[in-house]
C-alpha cells in the first residue's frame, strides 16, 4: 500500500490536485485538498476516485465527502470531520447510530476500580475528540449523552459525578502540559516515539 499511496499522490499532482493532507488508516485514505470556491465537490472527488481506480485493478475505491451528509461532516471511525470557513480541519466526537447505547454494565464482574478507570478514560476520549475550535456547548452535549448511557447501564449519580470529575481533572492536566509546552494536545505518532516505547517496555517488565 505504500507503493500505491506514492503512485496515488504522484498522479493527483499530475492532475493539478493540491494535496493539503494525505493520511492512511488501514484501508481508508483521508485526503484534504485545496480547490477553487466554484469547484463542485462531488465532481472533484469522483475524479480523484477515477485516478485511484486506475493505479491497480485489484484496488477500487469508494468515495465519501461532506456534501453527501446533511450536516456536511464526514464520519471517520469515532469522529466527524469537516473543514471550517477558516480552512481548519475540525474533528468532533461521533458514534454510529447502530452502536450500542450501553457501556460496561454496573453489574459487570470487572472490579469497580477498573471500571472506573475505563469509563473515566472514555469520557476523556470524548472530550479530546472534540476540537477546541468547537463551542463548549457542543462538547458538553457529547459528554451529557455519555452520562445518560452510564445511567442506562446502571450507574448511580454518585458514581457518574465521580468519573466526570476525574475526567475533567485529567483534561485540565493535559491542557496545562500543552500550555507549558510539555506535550501537544494531539500527539503525532513520532512525538517522543523512542521515549514512549522505552516506557512501555519498562511497564511490561515491571508488571506483576
Amino acid at each position: 500500500m505504500m507503493w500505491w499511496d506514492k503512485k496515488m499522490q504522484e498522479r493527483l499532482k499530475c492532475e493539478g490536485v493540491q494535496i493539503e493532507m494525505y493520511k492512511r488508516y488501514v484501508d481508508d485514505i483521508n485526503i484534504v485538498i485545496k480547490t477553487k470556491k466554484e469547484a463542485d465537490e462531488s465532481t472533484t472527488i469522483e475524479r480523484i476516485k477515477e485516478v485511484g481506480n486506475g493505479i491497480h485493478g485489484s484496488i477500487q475505491l469508494e468515495a465519501d465527502y461532506p456534501s453527501k451528509y446533511e450536516d456536511n461532516k464526514v464520519p471517520i471511525l469515532d469522529l466527524k470531520v469537516w473543514v471550517n470557513e477558516e480552512n481548519n480541519v475540525v474533528p468532533e466526537s461521533y458514534m454510529k447510530p447502530v452502536s450500542s447505547k450501553s457501556v460496561i454494565n454496573s453489574r459487570s464482574a470487572m472490579p469497580l476500580k477498573d471500571r472506573r478507570t475505563v469509563i473515566t478514560q472514555e469520557i476523556l476520549r470524548i472530550v479530546l475528540r472534540c476540537s477546541p475550535l468547537l463551542p463548549w456547548e457542543t462538547t458538553k452535549a457529547h459528554v451529557e449523552d455519555y452520562m445518560l448511557r452510564l445511567q442506562f447501564s446502571g450507574y448511580d449519580e454518585k458514581f457518574r459525578i465521580g468519573v466526570l470529575d476525574s475526567a475533567a481533572k485529567a483534561y485540565k492536566r493535559i491542557r496545562m502540559k500543552v500550555a507549558r509546552g510539555e506535550r501537544p494536545l494531539y500527539r503525532r505518532k513520532k512525538w517522543k516515539q523512542e521515549e514512549r516505547a522505552k516506557d512501555k517496555r519498562r511497564k511490561k517488565e515491571n508488571f506483576g
